[in-house]
C-alpha cells in the first residue's frame, strides 16, 4: 500500500515524511498541528494483503481480503494496547491509538536515531563496551516484554536502534506471538525454522546475541541452517572464530545465548543479563585478584613462574660448572623444563611465531573459550600449563560466584562451563539433592492440584454465587480462580441485569431504558431496551408556537435510528453510506411545516431579512418559501431567535432524517414507492419528466403546493418529501465516513457548500427517498429549495 502523502492530516497530525516501512506497518514523522510538536506515527499497512488507498488517505480492501484484513487489524490493535502497557526506555511508547480511515495508527514519541543495520552499511561497528551496554539494556527491556507473555520475535540489526542522544531502542515489535520471516537470517534461532515454528524467550536471546555479534565483528554470522549442517557433518561450528574474537564475559554471554539447543540457552533474560556482571572475568582480572592487588598485576602468577624459571636456570648452571661431565648445551636445555623432572614426558618444542601470537591473543582476550581453544590447537605448547592454570583460576572463581547463588541453574551453568572442573563432584551432589527436593515438591503440587480440581468440579456443577465464593475462599491461588471470579461476576451481573430491566419496563420511560443501557451496555435485554426506546421516541410530542408569525413546532423525543441507505437499496449512491446508528441524546423541536412565504415576509417587514424572494406566480402566504440561499436562512434564524429569545437553527442532517423517518426504516416514506405519493408533492407522471416517479400523479403539475396539502408522517411532520428541498446545517461530505453519531452537525468538510434533503416538486424516484442527499453552494437560490427550522429545548 502506498504511504500517506506529505501534508495529509490524520486526526490533527500532519504527515511530514516516511521514516521507514516494516512488514506490517509504515512509520511516519508527523507534527501535531495544535501543539507544533513532532511525533512518530505507525500505521497498520500489511503489504501482503495489498489494500488500496483512497484520495483522502482512507484504506479500501477488496471483498476477498476483507476478512483477513479485519482479523490482522484486530491483532495489530490488541498488540498496540499491550505495547501501551509497557514502561521501559528501550521499548516503544504508545501515547495514543487512533482508528481512522479504515485502519489503525499508533502515536509515539519522536525518537531520532538509526538502526544497527545502517551503522554496519556505513562501515562502522560497536566496540565491546557499546555491545555490553546494548545487551544489558535490550535484555532488560525483553524481560519486561516476556513478563507480559510476549516475545519480540523480530530482533535483527534492522530492529535494534541506537538513539541519537545515546541509549538503545527495540523496534519492530509486532503481535508478539512468534516469528514470521521469509528468509532464515543469522538472527533466526533454529527452532524458529520448524513447521510450525517453536518460539520462546530463548529465541529472543539467540536473535539478540547474533545481532550484537554482527555489530561487533562487522560480518554477518553463520545462519542456524549452516551451523546445523556443520554439526551434521561433524565439522567445526562456523561461529567459533567469530565468538573467539569477542573479549571477556561478553564473549561468554554471547556463546551461551547462541547455543543451538534452546534448552541450553538462557530462558530467564534477567538472569542472563545479571550473569554478564557476575562472570565478567576480564574486568575482575583487570581490577583486582580479590585480595587488594592493583590493576597493574593482571596476572599475579607471571612473576612467580618467571622467578621459578630463573632459579632453576641458575641451579642448573651451577651443576654444570661444578660437574666434571661435559654436558651438551641442548641436553642441558632439555633438562631445564620450567622445573620439570626428566621423567615427565618428551621435551617441549620451542613455540612458533603463530603459537606465540595465539597465546598472546588468548591472554589479551582472557576468556575461558580463548584458553580452551588454545589448548585444543596446541596441547603440547610450553604455554599449556599456564593456560590450564588460568582455566583453573576461572574455574575457582566461577564456582565461588555460582555456588553463592545455590540454585540448580547455577550448578548446571558451572558444569556446562567446566564439565570436568575442580568442583564437578560437589556440583553433581548439590544438583542431585535439589532434584530430590524438587521431586517432593512436585508430588505435593500434584496432590494440591488433584484436590483443587475436585473442589472446582463441585463449584462448577452447582454454578451458584455461593459455590463460587466457597471455591474462591478455599483456593485463593487455585488453578481456576480467575474463571471462578469471572463466573461469579457473570452470575451477579445477570441477577442485577434482570432486576434493572424489570424496573425499566415497569416505568416504561426513555430515561428508564437508557439508564438500563448505561448500566448494562452488554446486558441480556439490550435489544428489548433499544426497541422500547425506539417505540417511545416515535410518539409525536406536544405542538407549540412561540409567536403568532413563528413556525408551528413539535417536540421530538430522544432516541436512536439507522441513518443512511441500506446495502440492498438499488437507487442509493455512495454518499448515502455507510449506514450507521445515530443516537439523539437531547430533545429538540422541529417545524411541523416548511417555513412559508408569509413567515419569511414577516421577517422582511420587521427588517430581519434583507432579501424578498419571488414566488413564480404560484402564490405566497402558506406556500413554502423558495429562492433563498443557505446564507439567507441565517438572517431568518437570527431574527427568529432574537424575537423569541430561544435558539432557532437549521436541522443537522441527522436531525432531518430522524424527523423525516419517524419510525420508517425503509427507503420510502409510507414504506413503498406507491405510498410516498400520499405524503409529498413530487415529480410524478403529470410532469412528463424523464426522471419522473411513475407511481405518483399529483394535482400540481409543476410548482409548489401549500404546506400541509399532503399527509403528515408518523411524527406529525408535513412535506418532509417533496414540495421544496430543505437546507441543513452540515457541510458538504461525500459519505458518512467519520460523521458524528450523536446527532450534531458535521462542521468539517467543504463548508462553502451545505447539504440539502427531502427532494422537491421537480425531483423523481432517486431523490425523494428518505436517505437521498445532495449539496448546493451557500449562495445558491432556486425555486426548488427552502428550509425547515428546529428549536433547541433547554433542560
Amino acid at each position: 500500500m502506498n504511504p500517506l502523502p506529505p501534508g495529509l492530516q490524520v486526526d490533527g497530525l500532519q504527515v511530514q515524511a516516511v521514516l521507514f516501512r516494516g512488514k506490517d506497518a509504515i512509520h511516519y514523522r508527523v507534527v501535531d498541528m495544535a501543539l507544533g510538536k513532532t511525533f512518530e506515527l505507525k500505521e497498520f499497512a500489511p503489504s501482503q494483503l495489498d489494500p488500496r488507498r483512497a484520495g483522502d488517505g482512507s484504506v479500501e480492501i477488496d471483498e476477498e481480503n476483507r476478512g483477513a484484513f479485519v482479523e490482522a487489524r484486530k491483532r495489530f490493535l490488541e498488540a498496540a494496547r499491550q505495547t501501551g502497557r509497557l514502561d521501559h526506555p528501550a521499548l516503544p511508547q504508545v501515547l495514543r491509538i487512533i482508528e481512522a480511515g479504515g485502519t489503525v495508527y499508533q502515536l509515539r514519541p519522536d525518537a531520532p536515531g538509526k538502526p544497527l543495520a545502517r551503522l554496519l552499511e556505513e562501515g562502522e561497528t560497536l566496540d565491546a563496551d557499546d555491545c555490553r551496554d546494548a545487551l544489558m539494556t535490550c535484555a532488560d527491556a525483553l524481560v519486561q516484554l516476556h513478563e507480559q507473555g510476549r516475545v519480540h520475535g523480530n530482533l535483527s540489526p534492522e530492529s535494534v536502534w541506537q538513539r541519537a542522544e545515546g541509549g538503545w531502542l527495540l523496534r519492530g515489535l509486532g503481535s508478539g506471538t512468534g516469528v514470521a520471516t521469509s528468509e532464515a537470517g543469522p538472527e533466526i534461532a533454529p527452532e524458529c525454522l520448524d513447521d510450525p515454528p517453536s518460539v520462546s524467550p530463548a529465541s529472543d536471546a539467540y536473535a539478540l546475541a547474533a545481532t550484537l555479534l554482527q555489530a561487533y565483528t562487522g560480518e554477518k554470522p553463520a545462519t542456524a541452517e549452516e551451523r546445523l549442517a556443520a554439526r551434521q557433518a561433524d565439522a567445526e561450528d562456523p561461529l567459533r572464530n567469530a565468538l573467539a574474537s569477542v573479549p571477556g564475559a561478553l564473549g561468554d554471554a554471547l556463546s551461551r545465548a547462541l547455543r543451538l539447543d534452546p534448552k541450553r540457552r538462557p530462558t530467564d533474560l534477567a538472569d542472563w543479563r545479571d550473569s554478564l556482571d557476575r562472570i565478567d572475568w576480564r574486568l575482575r582480572m583487570a581490577q583486582s585478584t580479590g585480595d587488594g592487588t592493583s590493576t597493574d598485576e593482571r596476572r599475579p602468577w607471571l612473576p612467580v613462574v618467571l622467578g621459578v624459571a630463573i632459579t632453576l636456570l641458575m641451579v642448573a648452571g651451577g651443576v654444570f660448572l661444578l660437574s666434571d661431565r661435559e654436558l651438551p648445551v641442548d641436553e642441558w636445555l632439555e633438562d631445564v623444563d620450567m622445573g620439570a623432572e626428566r621423567d615427565r614426558g618428551p621435551r617441549v618444542a620451542a613455540p612458533t611465531d603463530e603459537e606465540r601470537a595465539r597465546w598472546e591473543a588468548a591472554l589479551e582476550a582472557d576468556t575461558l573459550l580463548g584458553y580452551r581453544n588454545f589448548l585444543a590447537d596446541y596441547p603440547t605448547s610450553i604455554y599449556a600449563e599456564q593456560a590450564q592454570l588460568q582455566i583453573d583460576i576461572l574455574d575457582e572463581r566461577a564456582w565461588n560466584e555460582l555456588s553463592a547463588e545455590d540454585t540448580r541453574p547455577a550448578y548446571v551453568d558451572y558444569l556446562e562451563q567446566f564439565p570436568t572442573g575442580l568442583h564437578q563432584a560437589e556440583a553433581l551432589q548439590r544438583i542431585e539433592a535439589m532434584d530430590a527436593e524438587a521431586a517432593l515438591r512436585e508430588r505435593e503440587r500434584l496432590e494440591r492440584e488433584r484436590r483443587d480440581e475436585l473442589a472446582w468440579e463441585q463449584a462448577r456443577d452447582e454454578r451458584t454465587v455461593a459455590s463460587m465464593d466457597r471455591y474462591i475462599e478455599s483456593w485463593p491461588a487455585g488453578l481456576h480462580i480467575e474463571e471462578a471470579q469471572r463466573i461469579r461476576r457473570d452470575l451477579l451481573d445477570r441477577r442485577n441485569d434482570a432486576a434493572a430491566f424489570e424496573t425499566a419496563r415497569d416505568l416504561d420511560t426513555i430515561d428508564a431504558y437508557q439508564a438500563y443501557l448505561n448500566a448494562f451496555p452488554r446486558g441480556q435485554s439490550v435489544t428489548e431496551a433499544l426497541e422500547a426506546i425506539e417505540r417511545l421516541t416515535l410518539e409525536p410530542g406536544k405542538p407549540f408556537r412561540d409567536c403568532p408569525v413563528c413556525p408551528e413546532m413539535r417536540v421530538m423525543p430522544v432516541g436512536a435510528f439507522r441513518q443512511g441507505a441500506a446495502d440492498d437499496d438499488p437507487l442509493a449512491l455512495e454518499q448515502e453510506r455507510p449506514r450507521r446508528t445515530v443516537s439523539m441524546t437531547r430533545p429538540f423541536a422541529a417545524g411541523i411545516f416548511e417555513v412559508t412565504m408569509g413567515q419569511w415576509d414577516a421577517c422582511v417587514e420587521e427588517g430581519g431579512c434583507s432579501h424578498r424572494p419571488p414566488d413564480n406566480g404560484w402564490g405566497r402566504g402558506d406556500r413554502p418559501v423558495m429562492m433563498v440561499s443557505w446564507n439567507d436562512t441565517q438572517e431568518y434564524l437570527a431574527w427568529l431567535s432574537a424575537k423569541t429569545g430561544e435558539v432557532y437553527r437549521l436541522p443537522t442532517e441527522s436531525e432531518w432524517e430522524y424527523i423525516a423517518r419517524a419510525d420508517t426504516r425503509g427507503p420510502w416514506l409510507g414504506d413503498s414507492p406507491e405510498a410516498v405519493c400520499r405524503f409529498g408533492n413530487v415529480a410524478g407522471r403529470e410532469t412528463g419528466f424523464e426522471w419522473q416517479h411513475e407511481a405518483c400523479e399529483d394535482p400540481v403539475p409543476a410548482g409548489t403546493a401549500p404546506v400541509g396539502a399532503f399527509r403528515a408522517n408518523r411524527a406529525g411532520i408535513f412535506d418532509v418529501i417533496g414540495n421544496v428541498a430543505e437546507w441543513t446545517a452540515d457541510c458538504m461530505n461525500l459519505s458518512y465516513l467519520d460523521a458524528p453519531t450523536d446527532g450534531s452537525a458535521w462542521t468539517r468538510g467543504i463548508c462553502s457548500s451545505h447539504m440539502a434533503r427531502g427532494g422537491s416538486w421537480v425531483t423523481g424516484s432517486r431523490d425523494i427517498r428518505l436517505s437521498s442527499r445532495f449539496n448546493l453552494r451557500n449562495g445558491d437560490r432556486n425555486d426548488f429549495t427552502g428550509f425547515r427550522v428546529v428549536r433547541e429545548i433547554s433542560d
